[in-house]
Parts: C-alpha cells; sequence; structure tokens
C-alpha cells in the first residue's frame, strides 16, 4: 500500500491538449520479503492535436523514479487513436509504440500497445 500527492495541469486551445500529470506514492506499512520501500515519482507530460476526422495523434511519457532502487523508466510514446460509431456505440481503436530512453538493467527497448475503448459520453 501507498500514499502520497498528486497533481494535474490540463490545458485545451482548440484541437490542442497540453497535460501534466505527476504524483509521489511513498508505502504505508512493513516492507517483507527483502524488498525496498516503495518511494517513486510518476511524470506524465502529453501534447496531443485531434483532427475533424476525430482522429488524434500524441506524444507522452510515463516516467517513472524509483527514489529506493535508484532507477528511472523513461518511455518516449507516440500514438494515434480514431473514433468511430459502430452499431450507435462509440468506438476507439489505436496504437502506441514506445522506446525507452532510459530503463533499468534488463529493462525493455522498445515496446508497443493496441487500444480499443469503448466510449460513453454524457
Amino acid at each position: 500500500m501507498g500514499a502520497g500527492p498528486t497533481g494535474v495541469v490540463v490545458r485545451t486551445s482548440g484541437p490542442w491538449l497540453n497535460a501534466l500529470l505527476v504524483n509521489h506514492l511513498w508505502g504505508l506499512g512493513d516492507v517483507t520479503d527483502n524488498r525496498k520501500p516503495l518511494n517513486t515519482t510518476f511524470i506524465q507530460p502529453v501534447i496531443a492535436y485531434t483532427f475533424p476526422s476525430a482522429t488524434t495523434v500524441f506524444l507522452s511519457s510515463e516516467t517513472t523514479r524509483s527514489w529506493s532502487r535508484d532507477t528511472w523508466l523513461v518511455p518516449i510514446q507516440l500514438g494515434g487513436t480514431q473514433l468511430v460509431p459502430i452499431g450507435g456505440q462509440l468506438v476507439q481503436f489505436g496504437g502506441i509504440l514506445r522506446y525507452y530512453a532510459e530503463r533499468p538493467t534488463g529493462g525493455p527497448n522498445w515496446g508497443f500497445q493496441l487500444r480499443i475503448v469503448l466510449v460513453f459520453p454524457k
């Protein structure tokens, strides 16, 4: 278990979205099994552009700093999504290509993610 502060700033201007999410977690309770205590910072900057066709492209990171392990995980992510109606249901299809600029020993160099999201607007 962990607890800590979280902050987010979001700015939209026309088709542009800029956002920054930051949080820090400290472990609660005893550490067992030779594990180090939780002491982690997470930083997620995002810049995205949405075209009139409901296609969005974005550049982001999901950087994690483990202070107790003295490691960084810094993926640079380029992605895109497309929003489409299917039988009256909005569905977002997308993907991300991820390059790890910094990683712990044995960590990945590259990664990808495919997304399918059901969208329920108000």
